[in-house]
């Protein structure tokens, strides 16, 4: 058992968070690397109300460096998207104008999900939302029952593949087009949300990379993520961050890795620091070490992927599939 000082940033104090080996096999070998060079620093618990905000004359955008009256602080800036399940966690350092921007990203974001946040009852800004494949020959719709539960119907037109042995049904849809690196950019900027004031200095060119396209030609090796999917679902996000070890800093590896739980996701990605000068020399590899998603459960159900984002082109026809068992539906 590992026990740390972490900075809580829902309850904006110091605590102790521990982190456990209860892994097997070579997911137990890959926690004790992962913790071997990095370190927890940021915990972030969904918070049961609304975090207290600075007054809007005290504010300033930390994407855009801006203050009123040159720009406003009127809506309400969330950290994660709410389609991720977050009701709660906002933050004051987000412009009115930098915040709408940031809506393109979330919209791909969206998309790039697919069919899982209507079939897993995911409440976004508006409830749950209804799925309609890109070719339209399948659609999920959401209704409430008679105790007002979210009920979801599955209206197909062929696309269901039945198990009979297994008792499970495989749907696939196409999704709908998104652009990748939107969704990459949707990453980033939780990331960037979340680091202490102190740590932006070393972060000029990740806030470019959210606020403008000046590099998205650039980030072929850097814009890519890990993504975990868990045979349970969380109603409720939470974030953990990591910074690399200061008797590893001339390691080349990644100063911060971000790891975000949500719904049945685990996705990690690491932050792109100007003092990790090794990503930007030519002929250089930009690697950085994986740690297992924290689930109790068999590791065996654990799906892992390594997913690449850096595109800019709109993504079509892109296959979605999932597996319910009968218990499921």
């Amino acid at each position: 058992m590992y026990r740390y000082e972490v900075y809580n940033y829902t309850e904006k104090r110091r605590v102790i968070f521990t982190l456990e080996n209860h892994f097997s096999g070579d997911y137990s070998v890959a926690f004790e690397k992962f913790i071997h060079f990095y370190s927890p620093d940021t915990i972030v618990p969904h918070p049961d109300k609304k975090l207290l905000l600075r007054k809007r004359s005290e504010r300033m955008c930390r994407f855009c460096y801006e203050v009123e009256p040159k720009v406003t602080f009127k809506n309400v800036a969330h950290i994660m998207p709410q389609l991720m399940g977050n009701r709660y966690l906002i933050h004051d350092s987000e412009c009115d104008t930098c915040n709408k921007k940031f809506g393109i990203y979330e919209d791909s974001f969206a998309k790039f999900l697919g069919m899982m946040r209507t079939a897993d009852a995911m409440k976004g800004q508006s409830g749950v939302p209804n799925f309609k494949s890109a070719d339209g020959k399948l659609i999920m719709a959401v209704e409430k029952d008679e105790k007002g539960m979210d009920v979801v119907s599955v209206f197909d037109k062929g696309g269901a593949e039945y198990r009979e042995n297994e008792k499970s049904i495989v749907l696939t849809a196409i999704k709908p087009s998104y652009i990748p690196l939107h969704v990459m950019k949707c990453f980033y900027k939780i990331g960037y949300s979340l680091l202490d004031p102190t740590e932006l200095e070393d972060y000029p060119s990740l806030r470019q990379i959210i606020t403008s396209g000046m590099f998205d030609t650039k980030l072929g090796n850097f814009a890519k993520a890990v993504k975990f999917t868990l045979p349970v679902y969380n109603p409720t996000p939470l974030v953990v961050t990591y910074k690399k070890k200061e008797e590893h800093s001339n390691e080349h590896l990644p100063s911060k890795i971000v790891v975000i739980y949500f719904g049945r996701y685990v996705y990690q990605f690491f932050l792109i620091n100007i003092q990790d000068k090794f990503m930007f020399t030519e002929g250089e590899k930009c690697e950085w070490i994986i740690t297992p998603p924290y689930y109790r459960g068999k590791q065996e159900d654990i799906f892992g992927e390594r997913i690449d984002l850096s595109s800019n082109v709109l993504k079509k026809g892109e296959l979605d599939s999932a597996v319910f068992t009968f218990d499921d539906i």
